[in-house]
């Protein structure tokens, strides 16, 4: 790509990313009313391609949350219907993009934060493989453990958008700023070939997690059969192990440190936003009282269950290189799956559910799983919008979803009022090999318009 093609471009930026002159808060009020005294290096490329950083969104308090609120800019809803969340961390973004106020935006993802929000937008947003972009100079809180990596993506109402500004940003620039990112450019033989693929797929991550509503299956059938028509070749396939992964890698990646790092912040920011009450409350419990929770109600709430034992933190070193040891152990394990399946890639539901009302996503939390997988990964991942929530869809909610859980009698609440959202679907690639990822999604929305 020719330096300079989104010359003048305006694009706006996730509040979490340091923009020269602005803050930073990650919606701490604790950090507002202290500008950043430089760019962090992605919005230096971000400038030296010619784009004008005009605008910086919304994010929840401290970019904990899949629901954008906070205590200084208030909530963020969603565009489509107000009465719904526009999702998050990245929900600012996916407002603004959504609304038809800004072109492009930039967003950042660790567990969901760029595909939650485009979905539930209905927008296209990729979440790339960590180190594809620079995470120099970044204030991130989750930047103090690597074990589950920020990501940084694009986001866009069009495929072709979003393909053109990641071009722009996998560019030699990006690499003279920062040393430690992988000079890769874009491979423009891979997005461009009209060789078939064998791309894996699933509808639900298996009858331990939360069970897909309708809309969701039926989005991920459109899907597959946009491919199949585009000349692929679709498989079955299944992440093994899920809640092994979810709930003793992931979480526990997450909150090695117990959960001190985000509450020494909250020390100085109360109150708490009130969609950040449940999992502060959690993280706040001794340490001999989240292990006695935790085996008492494990026979009644398993899920609960795991994610307290899985926020108590690891007392040593050495228990931290053994978190390590099992998360290296368990990408080798699916990869080893995938290339016996010999999968280019993998569509699969971006949430079981659509969008759910304001306040309702801190009682679903469990919902991430199916995002937060390919970041323990570091998978490339991104979001294309496939449809909207039909009547029929909602009937077929009320009659069959089930209700031997709390949280799926709660999504079968939170989803009546779902009709005419969109729901997205998820494409997943190996890690560096995001412009697979992108025609997935290309060749998906061909067929889907």
């Amino acid at each position: 790509m020719n330096k300079g093609q989104l010359k003048c471009i305006p694009i706006s930026i996730k509040e979490c990313l340091q923009v020269n002159g602005c803050d930073c808060t990650c919606g701490m009020l604790s950090l507002s009313h202290n500008p950043a005294n430089r760019d962090e290096v992605i919005i230096r490329t971000v400038r030296q391609q010619g784009m004008v950083p005009f605008v910086c969104t919304n994010v929840p308090q401290s970019c904990y949350a899949i629901e954008t609120s906070n205590l200084i800019f208030g909530k963020t809803v969603n565009p489509i219907n107000k009465k719904q969340t526009c999702g998050g961390s990245s929900g600012g973004e996916a407002a603004i993009l959504a609304s038809g106020a800004s072109i492009l935006g930039l967003g950042s993802d660790i567990g969901g934060s760029i595909r939650i929000p485009s979905s539930y937008c209905g927008l296209f947003g990729l979440k790339s493989t960590s180190s594809r972009f620079s995470h120099r100079h970044a204030k991130h809180f989750y930047c103090h453990q690597n074990l589950i990596a920020v990501s940084i993506g694009p986001m866009a109402r069009r495929i072709e958008d979003l393909v053109t500004f990641f071009k722009s940003l996998t560019c030699e620039d990006l690499h003279q700023l920062d040393p430690y990112c992988r000079p890769i450019s874009f491979n423009e033989k891979i997005y461009e070939s009209k060789k078939p693929l064998r791309i894996g797929y699933y509808t639900n991550l298996g009858e331990s997690q939360v069970i897909p509503v309708p809309a969701v299956v039926r989005a991920v059938g459109l899907a597959k059969k946009a491919l199949e028509e585009s000349g692929h070749v679709l498989v079955p396939f299944s992440i093994p192990d899920i809640d092994y992964a979810f709930f003793d890698l992931y979480f526990q990646c997450l909150f090695s440190d117990g959960g001190t790092g985000l509450l020494n912040h909250f020390i100085a920011d109360n109150p708490i936003d009130p969609i950040l009450s449940y999992i502060t409350r959690l993280l706040r419990m001794p340490t001999f009282l989240k292990r006695f929770v935790s085996c008492v109600i494990r026979p009644f709430n398993p899920s609960l269950s795991r994610s307290l034992y899985s926020i108590i933190g690891k007392s040593s070193v050495y228990d931290l290189w053994k978190l390590n040891d099992r998360v290296l152990k368990y990408r080798e394990q699916v990869l080893t799956l995938w290339q016996a399946a010999n999968l280019d890639g993998l569509i699969c539901p971006v949430l079981p559910i659509s969008a759910p009302p304001l306040g309702a996503s801190g009682n679903i939390l469990d919902v991430i799983a199916y995002t937060a997988i390919y970041n323990l990964l570091d998978y490339s991942a991104g979001t294309v919008p496939v449809t909207t929530v039909n009547q029929l869809d909602i009937d077929k909610l009320v009659q069959s979803y089930p209700r031997n859980s709390l949280v799926h009698r709660r999504i079968l609440e939170y989803q009546k009022g779902s009709l005419n959202m969109p729901i997205g679907v998820q494409c997943v690639s190996m890690p560096w090999r995001e412009e697979i990822c992108l025609r997935l999604m290309k060749d998906i929305s061909l067929k889907s318009s």
